[in-house]
């Protein structure tokens, strides 16, 4: 294994931030899809109030739905903190098959009916370093 590349979804990208800090030279980059952008919202997860993705020496990015319906990750606040930090942000539009619970898989917050786009950009991403697309439709 040549690079390692932490991928965090949701409340997972408390670690996918965190750990590139305590060990920066084990990590190629960090994708934070679906990332908790709203710490201080009722029931979200404290940990990220004031996170400061410049901590971090390796490539930080998002991925997220511009209609994410969960309120601990809207797409407004992930594209405020993606602005703030200089990070790259992928935006994706669409899908289809919504179903279940807002911060579920099979609603936007899971990139349902783009999963392969996504992978795809994800894939780009982990051989490149970069996020050559910044839409998906």
């Amino acid at each position: 294994i040549k690079d390692v590349w932490l991928v965090g979804t949701s409340m997972g990208t408390i670690s996918s931030s965190f750990m590139p800090i305590y060990n920066s030279a084990g990590y190629a980059g960090a994708i934070h899809t679906a990332a908790i952008t709203d710490p201080y919202a009722r029931g979200s997860y404290r940990e990220l109030g004031g996170f400061d993705y410049k901590k971090s020496s390796v490539p930080q990015l998002f991925v997220h739905h511009v209609n994410d319906p969960c309120s601990l990750t809207t797409y407004p606040s992930a594209k405020s903190i993606a602005e703030k930090y200089n990070v790259p942000l992928i935006s994706v539009s669409g899908g289809s098959g919504f179903q279940g619970g807002v911060c579920q898989a099979f609603t936007e917050h899971g990139f349902r009916g783009k999963e392969k786009e996504v992978m795809n950009a994800m894939t780009a991403i982990i051989k490149t370093g970069k996020a050559a697309q910044l839409e998906i439709n």
